[in-house]
């Protein structure tokens, strides 16, 4: 297994297979990388996927842009399941109607839906004229299909959806879907700007509710997220600014051009694996990348004290422009 200098281990690889997307939700990171014409091939993410499990890694996450785009992802999925204790999937949900059931048998365990508000107009408004009933439809698919846990993920946005979070924990809890709040986050260069300042909803209050009403609280390995059960269970994501949530990441990323990524924040450290495979390199060779990369990692917010200033510069009083929502 390979642990960083910080004593991280890395224990999940996080594939992005794609750029491309069918909404155009107005806070959109695209796993912070750039855009680009991602081509790899199936065999391709078996291989670098086969090489990450050999390096420790026991879960693979698949993202995109929106992954179920991509024409092999559900041979993909086949592919990569042998090598991993679970392969999971975050998509917009908008194609698993018909994908749920055929993502499931490749060997796919569990899901997360993006999903900000169940509001139609809202939801329209935020994805760039999203269906909202497809997004449904999708989770209903979902645990038809036997993928569990499926979870909502909510990007909470001041002004836009921070007073939907009740009726989002109801909409969840019909269903039988877990709820996943996240806070909106962005890197250092973007802290202090006013769209972000703006739109930026601390979840402080939320969590402390939940955990007034909560009957048990665990706390996840990966990032240190507190999970309530209340009695169905909502997720608190809180990366901006949070040390400790660094502290507890176990993450190399590859992006959909193929290179590996130490930090969903960091694009300046990439280091190429699709170039020397595709010029030949052993599985050894390749194998001194994942070592490479892996000693590139550190926690974008190290210091409490410095991530407790950025919180507290954006958790501003109501007044600043907001995000665009297209």
């Amino acid at each position: 297994m390979l642990v960083d200098r910080f004593e991280r281990p890395f224990s999940d690889l996080r594939v992005s297979l794609n750029e491309a997307c069918n909404l155009s939700c107005s806070y959109c990171h695209l796993e912070g990388g750039a855009m680009t014409k991602g081509d790899l091939t199936a065999e391709e993410f078996e291989r670098i996927g086969r090489l990450a499990a050999r390096c420790g890694a026991k879960y693979v996450k698949i993202t995109g842009g929106e992954p179920t785009l991509h024409p092999e992802v559900v041979d993909i999925v086949r592919r990569l399941a042998p090598h991993f204790e679970a392969v999971s999937m975050t998509t917009n949900g908008t194609t698993l109607r018909r994908l749920a059931g055929l993502l499931r048998e490749a060997g796919l365990a569990r899901v997360n839906v993006s999903l900000d508000t169940v509001d139609a107009a809202a939801f329209r408004a935020l994805t760039g004229g999203g269906e909202v009933d497809k997004v449904r439809d999708g989770i209903g698919a979902a645990i038809e299909a036997g993928l569990h846990p499926v979870k909502v993920n909510m990007v909470v946005l001041k002004g836009v959806n921070d007073d939907r979070i009740t009726e989002m924990e109801g909409f969840c809890a019909e269903v039988g879907a877990a709820l996943q709040l996240i806070e909106l986050h962005t890197d250092r260069g973007n802290a202090f700007g006013v769209p972000f300042r703006g739109s930026f909803h601390s979840l402080a209050d939320t969590e402390r509710a939940l955990a007034e009403r909560a009957e048990r609280v665990e706390i996840a390995p990966q990032h240190h997220r507190r999970r309530y059960f209340v009695p169905h269970q909502v997720e608190v994501v809180r990366p901006f600014g949070n040390s400790d949530f660094c502290s507890a990441c176990h993450r190399i990323r590859l992006t959909a051009d193929g290179k590996l990524k130490p930090c969903l924040m960091r694009t300046d450290n990439h280091v190429d694996i699709i170039g020397p495979m595709r010029n030949g390199a052993t599985d050894e060779e390749l194998l001194e990348l994942f070592v490479q990369v892996n000693d590139l990692r550190e926690p974008y917010w190290p210091d409490p004290v410095e991530g407790e200033a950025a919180r507290r510069a954006v958790d501003r009083p109501e007044g600043l422009p907001r995000l665009r929502v297209l």
